[in-house]
């Protein structure tokens, strides 16, 4: 059976289309570790859902916990951050992960993506080491949006 070259650059097309929707997390995911790194609200504010005057000062506050617990409290900064793979978590309303149904019932979406990440740290009183997690995000009204802040 012979393939059309339509087929095929249709193919090609809708999998490097999909390849690269998954670019904008995985640069987020290395702005939020930035934005943690450097107590930086600022950075991090573009990277989640549009916020309340209240909400924003509760992110801030979040934020500089987050900063203190990664740069002066278990963890003793944050160096060489990388991100791994990406994975999808599909059908997120019914997933099996209780924080990802959770948000995807508020927030009406139906895909999660987890950027993987590591980086190379010290932890509090102990031998250098590495600290590995994912970055969270949902398209909300046509963006990507952290879901959390490197958990």
């Amino acid at each position: 059976m012979k393939l059309s070259p339509l087929l095929i650059a249709t193919a090609v097309l809708s999998y490097n289309a999909s390849a690269a929707d998954y670019s904008v997390p995985i640069e987020n995911c290395v702005k939020a570790a930035e934005a943690v790194k450097n107590n930086d609200a600022a950075l991090l504010k573009p990277l989640v859902r549009d916020l309340s005057p209240e909400e924003e000062k509760a992110m801030a506050s979040y934020l500089a916990k987050t900063h203190k617990y990664f740069t002066n409290g278990s963890y003793q900064g944050i160096h060489n951050f990388r991100t791994n793979e990406v994975q999808v978590i599909e059908n997120a309303k019914t997933s099996i992960y209780q924080r990802t149904r959770k948000n995807a019932e508020k927030y009406d979406y139906d895909e999660e993506i987890w950027v993987n990440y590591t980086f190379d740290t010290s932890y509090a009183g102990k031998e250098n080491g590495q600290k590995s997690g994912q970055c969270k995000f949902a398209q909300l009204d046509g963006r990507w949006v952290m879901m959390n802040v490197l958990k």
